[in-house]
């Protein structure tokens, strides 16, 4: 008699569970409505690439609302650091490894908002994605949720398609998060030391460059809507277009941006939904050449460059003038022979 109660009392335990265990959309909706009551945060994370045990950065992340943020990059084994702060008024980002402070950057605002691994981005994202529950999992002493979100719409600095992400069963805050193009795992982030609603001090989106720093206050206006006749006027370069493009991609728009001279040509395919990036602006060589992991020489007619299969992008330069190829759904050969039938437009 006492056995079959406790099978029955098991059987009802169990029950109870699974009734009480929430969905995925339960679970991202419950996620959101947690941010939703949140003023200021700070976190650190993690952040590693695949097959790279050796290179690593450790980011610190603090928010205030109204739009007050800061974030710090720590690369290791290089031992350099990067900083993007905005107290409300004024952005600053100082990188220590060519020692530059600019104050009022473009761009640096998106850096900041479409960082995926940046909570409020992160929110964005799964806001706008299709919720599926892979199961549990403690991590780091949390009981958490392990969560896939398929994208539905792009919107992040890096063309993702989906991520995985593990969150606390108890505060519905992200523990760790996987970032995928494709099927492509990219980067893993782990969250760690997740404060909220602390009153974050003013005094953390204040920021001084060092003494030594070079100071740099760019022209700030903002990128420019213009057709090709207008672009040409501006920069001091030949501009060259593509003769060659996949089916069902046409010209969509054009930008100048002032601060580096660039010419962006937008190309926008309706039926698969991508947009194809041609970027081209005045070639400036690094004083230390950038360490990509994952990158792939190629060769662009006499030109060598890079292809990077993790953000689907091509560079190459021909000394005096750098050209980008950017696109979701096109693949590396598609890109090169773009690329190779790019000429002067008269």
């Amino acid at each position: 008699m006492i056995l079959m109660m406790l099978i029955l009392m098991l059987l009802v335990s169990g029950c109870t569970s699974q009734r009480s265990e929430l969905t995925a959309d339960q679970i991202k909706q419950t996620t959101i409505e947690k941010f939703e009551t949140i003023d200021d945060y700070t976190y650190t994370m993690n952040i590693t690439l695949p097959n790279n045990s050796t290179n690593y950065i450790v980011s610190e992340v603090s928010y205030k609302e109204p739009g007050k943020e800061k974030m710090t990059l720590h690369r290791y084994p290089e031992n350099t650091d990067f900083t993007a702060v905005n107290n409300g008024s004024t952005i600053w980002i100082y990188n220590s490894e060519d020692n530059i402070a600019t104050r009022n950057p473009s761009g640096v605002t998106s850096l900041l908002e479409l960082n995926p691994l940046n909570y409020r981005s992160f929110i964005k994202l799964i806001n706008n994605s299709s919720p599926e529950l892979l199961g549990s999992e403690t991590l780091n002493g949390k009981q958490s949720y392990i969560m896939q979100f398929k994208l539905n719409t792009q919107q992040s600095i890096i063309p993702l398609s989906k991520t995985k992400t593990w969150i606390g069963k108890e505060n519905y805050l992200p523990v760790k998060s996987e970032l995928y193009i494709n099927d492509t795992l990219i980067i893993t982030a782990f969250f760690r030391d997740f404060k909220i609603n602390e009153n974050v001090s003013d005094s953390v989106f204040e920021y001084t460059p060092p003494e030594n720093a070079i100071i740099m206050e760019p022209d700030n206006t903002l990128p420019q809507t213009i057709n090709l006749d207008e672009a040409k006027s501006k920069v001091d370069f030949n501009i060259k277009i593509p003769t060659y493009l996949p089916k069902n991609y046409e010209m969509d728009y054009i930008q100048y941006v002032p601060e580096d001279s660039s010419v962006v040509i937008y190309y926008e395919n309706d039926r698969y939904r991508d947009i194809l990036v041609v970027l081209q602006r005045p070639y400036m060589k690094p004083e230390k050449e950038p360490r990509i992991f994952g990158q792939e020489n190629v060769t662009i007619g006499d030109d060598e460059g890079i292809y990077s299969n993790r953000t689907r992008t091509l560079e190459w330069n021909n000394k005096s003038v750098e050209y980008i190829l950017q696109s979701e759904k096109l693949d590396k050969d598609e890109l090169i022979k773009i690329a190779e039938s790019m000429e002067i437009t008269q």
